[in-house]
């Protein structure tokens, strides 16, 4: 059975953000109307607790907002190419968990089913392999730094994210191994 190109997948990152910061805008917006008609009335002490209780959703709905668009920037510049180092879709045959799906790696992060984790300070790449095995998989293993110290010296949760390589594809994995050892300095498990 042949494979079909990958089709280009939705920024669902990107998507997700422009509705909380508009979520947010409006929330913000309703905040400020219910602080006026409760000054301007001189109405109960009720419609400022609820205002500043609006108010605060409507901050914080838009600063998750804002965060997910610059999230969805990088998710926009890995799936347009820009930063891409290797994709490939996968089928249920190529895995134990019989579902299709697709990766998009790039030096930065990775997109994989609609989710991206992005390497960093705080999400630490540690390593990058080949699982061995039958059914290879393409791992890269993780520390989420949980008190921002010295990565090197990380206290944190260590993570796994793997994914099926199909047969076709087991050169541009080994290539991604390649590639992350040469650049990122990481280790091999």
């Amino acid at each position: 059975m042949g494979r079909s190109e990958i089709t280009k997948p939705s920024n669902t990152t990107s998507k997700t953000g422009a509705i909380c910061a508009a979520v947010g805008a409006v929330v913000l917006i309703g905040a400020v109307c219910i602080f006026i008609v409760g000054f301007g009335l001189k109405l109960d002490v009720l419609y400022i607790a609820i205002a500043v209780t609006f108010l605060a959703i409507g901050i914080l709905t838009l600063i998750i907002g804002i965060v997910l668009l610059m999230q969805g920037r990088k998710v926009g510049r890995l799936l347009s190419g820009k930063d891409l180092i290797a994709k490939w879709s996968y089928e249920p045959e190529d895995n134990e968990r019989n579902k299709s799906g697709y990766i998009y790696i790039g030096a930065k992060g990775i997109y994989k089913n609609g989710l991206y984790t992005s390497w960093s300070k705080n999400y630490a790449l540690e390593a990058v392999f080949l699982s061995k095995g039958d059914r290879k998989r393409l791992v890269f293993q993780y520390v989420i730094n949980k008190n921002h110290s010295n990565p090197n010296t990380m206290a944190g949760v260590r993570k796994k994210i793997s994914v099926p390589v199909p047969v076709e594809k087991i050169e541009d994995a080994a290539s991604v191994v390649t590639y992350f050892l040469r650049e990122s300095k990481i280790g091999r498990e």
